[in-house]
């Protein structure tokens, strides 16, 4: 064999190898994505569960939090400033988990039925309504059109008529 047939040679082995490599590393990315995407779920399942969790074993947070959602406005000041805090903990929350996976590359995460769900829960309530109103511009502006996209679908006539036959 000749210098330029080891030559050969040495190039095939470069290019397999160069190969092997892109193709482990896009594994190992891939795989980062996932990893990335279950604990951004998990943190925002941890924000949100520490929200609704003191909620759930302080009476007078459960009162402030259910008459918040019926009418912010019939709130003191102080109880007002509670309850918009732990709304936008809790919309905070949601939102951060929902953008890391949209910039992850999974698909529009406000489409998610789940996600869908856990925004209109309180948002399409008068006093979060309201509250939504008052503090919407505080968010990145890709949070405010998901946000309103999904509010906006219980507006539509087709969405209405959903509702009105999940109720029935």
């Amino acid at each position: 064999m000749t210098i330029q047939d080891y030559g050969s040679i040495g190039e095939i082995v470069g290019a397999v190898a160069t190969v092997a490599t892109l193709a482990y590393l896009a594994v190992q990315i891939r795989r980062s994505n996932i990893i990335a995407t279950i604990e951004s779920r998990r943190a925002t399942t941890s924000v949100n569960s520490g929200i609704l969790l003191s909620i759930i074993q302080n009476p007078d947070v459960a009162r402030i939090w259910r008459e918040g959602l019926s009418n912010r406005g019939s709130l003191n000041s102080d109880d007002k400033i509670r309850f918009d805090l732990l709304l936008g903990e809790y919309i905070a929350g949601l939102t951060e988990g929902l953008m890391d996976q949209d910039l992850l590359g999974t698909s529009n995460a406000f489409a998610d039925p789940n996600n869908q769900e856990n925004i209109r829960a309180f948002l399409q309530t008068p006093g979060g309504a309201a509250w939504w109103a008052k503090y919407r511009g505080r968010y990145d502006r890709r949070v405010q059109t998901g946000i309103d996209g999904v509010l906006a679908a219980l507006e539509s006539p087709a969405a209405q008529q959903s509702a009105a036959a999940d109720s029935a």
